[in-house]
């Protein structure tokens, strides 16, 4: 099972972002214990949140085109969605998602 907590509020301040992080933790905590979800940090970031599909790895010579420049430059590895096509990579997205899991629900990881 796949979940995906989405908040959509618009703004930027530093004191509204720490409002949103506590807002989103306690959702995130609520989603894991009614679950009884399992974090495996291996199996993160392999499911195409658009699509749904497992994403499957490309090599980077086939991506060269796809992705901005200084990705291309500095990531190795990548993914792709068999289904959409759309390519991912080990950016700042899943580095800060795991940061912000590590903060605010440590207990969770393994």
């Amino acid at each position: 099972m796949n979940v995906k907590i989405q908040n959509n509020f618009k703004s930027s301040s530093a004191e509204d972002l720490k409002f949103i992080d506590v807002i989103v933790s306690k959702q995130l905590k609520a989603v894991i214990k009614k679950f009884s979800l399992k974090i495996n940090r291996q199996k993160m970031f392999w499911i195409c949140p658009e699509c749904n599909q497992k994403l499957q790895h490309v090599e980077k010579d086939e991506v060269r085109d796809l992705v901005p420049p200084y990705v291309f430059e500095n990531c190795d590895k990548y993914n792709q969605c068999p289904l959409c096509g759309k390519i991912y990579w080990m950016g700042t997205h899943p580095r800060n998602a795991l940061r912000f899991i590590q903060m605010h629900i440590p207990s969770h990881l393994p």
